[in-house]
């Protein structure tokens, strides 16, 4: 690959002309090349504040950034050093999407090119979330190497994947999520129709007019699933077996990266985002059949992340109708 391209997405499968705005600036991106690593001087990265003030501290040979208050001479004696190794996370790792989407990726892309085994540091806060845990276990050639205090490390190695957040480098996820998904245990054999990512009434984002719109997944044999009741591999059985997801901007449309290529993901959004166009660029970088529906908010003033959303289920079904046409 050249040091830099320039992808082209193909638009919606429902597309229409009025409606660019909210995709223009998703249909072109660069990708800066294949190479993820560079070197710093030294990083001082302390995995307790990871979590509390969601900063790294970088240390340079002639410039010094401290983000998290001043550091005391004893912690700097106190220090793990570290030497020659590489890290992976940032202060947004914790999250479902950009873990299995930037985080992933990044240890994979190391761990396979390098045809040894990679140390990956790590505190244990992080290491018990469910996802995270599971899914590092399918990696090959990593070590995890747990750490809850402030490290130092010696030439450092600073992974970036040459895109912007919300952007893919389509090698890298093609590549694990090739690897990773037949490892993944199997819960399930079930088939289903369609999956629609069910938040409840007091969370944000959830359906306003849930009795009507879940009428209408009845109608179609749609199953309305809450994947937060579930362990991270019951959720994966659930998109496994369809070729159907349906949601609301949300972390769980993430699991599209479980499904057959050319499968369907239906995403419910705001009518007037043009920002958040992750999950778009994601289903095209799979090869999947992206669908949208512009939808109400309660609030327009607040974000699209801590709204609510009515569904016009007119259009909804008309929606479904086409899908099941093709």
């Amino acid at each position: 690959m050249p040091d830099q391209q320039i992808i082209k997405r193909q638009l919606p499968v429902n597309f229409k002309n009025e409606d660019i705005s909210i995709f223009k600036k998703a249909i072109d991106y660069k990708i800066a090349g294949n190479s993820i690593e560079k070197n710093a001087y030294f990083v001082l990265y302390n995995f307790n504040l990871f979590k509390t003030y969601n900063k790294i501290d970088f240390f340079t040979k002639n410039k010094m950034q401290v983000s998290t208050g001043k550091i005391k001479l004893l912690e700097i004696v106190r220090l793990k050093i570290i030497f020659n190794e590489y890290i992976f996370f940032n202060h947004w790792s914790l999250n479902y999407f950009h873990w299995f989407t930037e985080v992933l990726p990044k240890i994979y892309h190391v761990s396979t090119a390098a045809k040894k085994v990679i140390s990956v540091y790590i505190p244990n806060w992080l290491y018990k979330v469910d996802f995270i845990c599971k899914s590092l276990s399918l990696l090959p050639n990593i070590k995890i190497c747990i750490c809850n205090k402030t490290a130092l490390f010696l030439n450092a190695k600073i992974c970036d994947l040459q895109v912007s957040s919300g952007n893919y480098n389509d090698i890298f996820i093609k590549q694990l999520f090739d690897s990773i998904t037949p490892k993944i245990k199997k819960l399930s054999d079930t088939k289903y129709k369609g999956i629609f990512i069910y938040r409840k009434p007091e969370e944000k984002r959830s359906v306003t007019n849930y009795e009507a719109f879940s009428a209408v997944l009845n109608k179609y044999d749609i199953l309305s699933v809450d994947f937060s009741r579930y362990s991270w591999e019951e959720q994966i059985s659930y998109v496994t077996g369809t070729n159907l997801l349906i949601g609301i901007h949300g972390a769980g449309l993430t699991n599209m990266l479980f499904m057959k290529e050319n499968s369907n993901v239906l995403e419910l959004r705001r009518k007037d985002d043009g920002h958040n166009n992750c999950y778009f660029s994601l289903a095209t970088t799979l090869k999947h059949k992206y669908w949208y529906q512009l939808c109400d908010v309660d609030d327009y003033s607040i974000d699209t992340q801590k709204n609510n959303f009515h569904i016009d289920v007119f259009h909804f079904e008309k929606i479904l109708v086409e899908i099941f046409k093709k």
